[in-house]
């Protein structure tokens, strides 16, 4: 998908329009509010960063945040090892950095990430 810069001309009428003085008398009480009213407005996830509990991934270096796709099963390293077949020394190491999953593994860990109840019914069928 291509990118899609402003040119001077935009972005200075865009300025134009904006109401200043009205975003400066914006308090932090009313923005929240107006953050907590809009369904599609993403969650406030400020103390979660201060905290450091977000990394970066590259999506093209191949590696896979073992962390937030158990997180989202809302499992134990143990249980989510039981779950779906792993070791759970391996998803341990995997969380901590001290070990990275093969690809095959970060593949499995993608598809468990998208779909974990098919995986687990077809883990429960073998």
């Amino acid at each position: 998908m291509p990118t899609v810069r402003p040119n001077k001309d935009d972005i200075a009428k865009a300025r134009r329009k904006t109401d200043w003085r009205r975003l400066d008398a914006l308090t932090d009480k009313a923005i929240g509010r107006a953050i907590a009213a809009d369904p599609d407005a993403a969650p406030d996830m400020s103390g979660a960063l201060r905290r450091g509990a977000f990394r970066t991934l590259d999506p093209r270096s191949g590696e896979v945040d073992v962390v937030a796709i158990r997180a989202r099963t809302g499992l134990s390293q143990r249980a989510f090892a039981a779950r779906f077949g792993l070791d759970s020394r391996a998803v341990q190491d995997w969380e901590q950095g001290r070990r990275k999953p093969t690809r095959s593994v970060a593949s499995y860990l993608r598809v468990i990430d998208k779909a974990p109840d098919v995986v687990a019914a077809a883990l429960e069928e073998a």
